[in-house]
């Protein structure tokens, strides 16, 4: 029988090995992305750092390796939604794709930080980093609720439009009626 440790390292191993390759197949075809390209490209290099480092963790490894899997998930979200759509879209997301590269830099940071750990630092900073490490997960979940919004925002001005375009119809038949 599995242990669930066992069973959460081997889908973090995975998410580690199958994950990588395909960032590393991904960095070069965000920069395709008009506009935001290169802010995608640095996102996805944040996260190759990532899921790279997430096992060299000093402290809080289990935390860590949660956080990794969350980066993962979200920013492949956000990146193929982002490859798909148009023009207009990715100007309303400039802002939130740059919001979520600076929590992934930030993550990077702390990560990097956490690999050099001394264990006084471990120690001392424990809570600390505990709570950086909510914080973050915190703000991740935020930029996937933001790309969200955005996406109900979008479909309410199209539902909108639309209903505006029925009642015109509706005005011109009543209209056609009457004479």
């Amino acid at each position: 029988m599995v242990s669930s440790a066992k069973r959460k390292r081997g889908i973090v191993d995975t998410l580690g090995s199958g994950a990588v390759e395909t960032l590393r197949l991904a960095v070069p075809l965000a920069k395709a992305i008009p506009l935001i390209g290169g802010t995608v490209e640095g996102s996805l290099q944040a996260v190759l750092y990532i899921i790279t480092v997430k096992d060299e963790v000093k402290m809080k490894k289990e935390q860590c390796q949660l956080l990794a899997e969350r980066v993962v998930t979200i920013t492949s979200a956000i990146t193929t939604e982002l490859m798909k759509a148009d023009r207009a879209t990715l100007e309303r997301r400039e802002n939130s794709v740059a919001a979520l590269r600076g929590t992934l830099r930030d993550i990077e940071r702390l990560l990097k930080e956490l690999g050099s750990a001394s264990l006084v630092y471990r120690i001392l900073q424990r809570g600390e980093v505990g709570d950086k490490l909510t914080l973050f997960r915190q703000k991740l979940d935020t930029a996937i609720d933001a790309f969200h919004i955005a996406e109900n925002m979008r479909t309410e001005d199209v539902l909108s439009q639309l209903l505006e375009v029925i009642k015109q119809e509706e005005k011109k038949r009543d209209i056609s009626f009457m004479h």
